[in-house]
This record gives structure tokens, sequence and C-alpha cells, in this order.
């Protein structure tokens, strides 16, 4: 309920983005303030370079957001892992910081995924981010981006990798079907 109060309380305020400290589990114990793993090597970088405002969002892949259903009907949304943070780039694009809040949650602890996972999680937030700044003029892709994503994997005493098509859509907005 915590999301809902700015949405009720502050008529220009059309998105909210919760954040809170997430402690990562390690060996039956917890390490505060090492959860977020993929927001810190690769969401957070990308926003500061390339959408520079948006970078005061305290956890862009929190996975918990609230927003008025008009504002979040007229924009596209990505699908897969790349969901979030497609979402923040195209709020900001159609309405600016104005109708987006945050409201701290004070403290999740998730079921954090092997570290060797992150890498497909992250291979689809890259693809979205790279097809909004083509989209947006300040990136030109000069060949069709490669879809497969490779991950070694040991295979009693040798490497093999396993590869997985990692394709994400763009969804036009609700509003538009």
């Amino acid at each position: 309920y915590g999301l809902l109060g700015p949405l009720l309380y502050q008529k220009e305020i059309g998105f909210c983005k919760a954040f809170y400290t997430r402690p990562l589990k390690v060996d039956g114990g917890l390490k505060e303030n090492e959860g977020g793993r993929v927001t810190e090597i690769l969401a957070r970088p990308l926003l500061n370079l390339f959408y520079p405002d948006l970078s005061y969002i305290i956890q862009p892949l929190s996975g918990e957001y609230g927003g008025k259903k008009d504002v979040l009907m007229s924009i596209p949304f990505f699908t897969g892992y790349a969901v979030e943070i497609g979402m923040l780039v195209e709020l900001y694009k159609k309405y600016g910081l104005k109708v987006m809040s945050q409201v701290d949650l004070e403290k999740r602890i998730h079921l954090n995924q092997p570290t060797l996972s992150l890498g497909k999680m992250g291979f689809a937030i890259f693809q979205a981010i790279l097809m909004l700044l083509e989209e947006e003029g300040k990136l030109e892709l000069n060949e069709k981006m490669n879809l497969d994503y490779n991950m070694p994997s040991l295979k009693k005493s040798s490497y093999d990798f396993e590869k997985t098509e990692i394709k994400i859509f763009r969804r036009p907005p609700a509003n538009s079907v």
C-alpha cells in the first residue's frame, strides 16, 4: 500500500517506484546492501550514461511499482527482464520526471538468482537500451543485434557452451490496440 500514497494524494504523480534495502543471502547469512547486482553493474551505469535524470531512481529494477491506468496504458512495454528499464525510459520520454515518485518500502529479502544467471537478465536489459537509443537517434547499429547468449559451463574437465536465444519484444501502448 506504500506505493499508493503518492498516486492518491498528489494529482500530478502518475507512476511510483519502490526502493528498499536489499541484503544478499550468502552462506546462510545476510550481507547488507549487496543485493540488486544487475542494477549496480548494468542498469545504473547505462542510466547514468544515456538518461542521467533517471540515475536518481534509487532502484530502477526493484520489481515493485504502481501507476495510474491512463499513464501506464500510454507507453509501450518491453517483455521479460527488459520491462522495468524500458518502462522508466518510456515514461521519462513521454512525461519527464514530473509524473514519477519513489517510496521507501524499507527492506526486502529476495531469493537471489545465482550470479551466472544474471547475465541473461543483463542481456535483455542491454538489448532494450540499445533499441531505445537507436530509435532516438542517439546510436546507430551497423548490424542486427545478436540474440544468442552463450554461457560457458564446466562439464567434467572441459567447458561447454549453452546457447540461449534471448529476444525481447516491445509491445505497443495498450491504449493504441
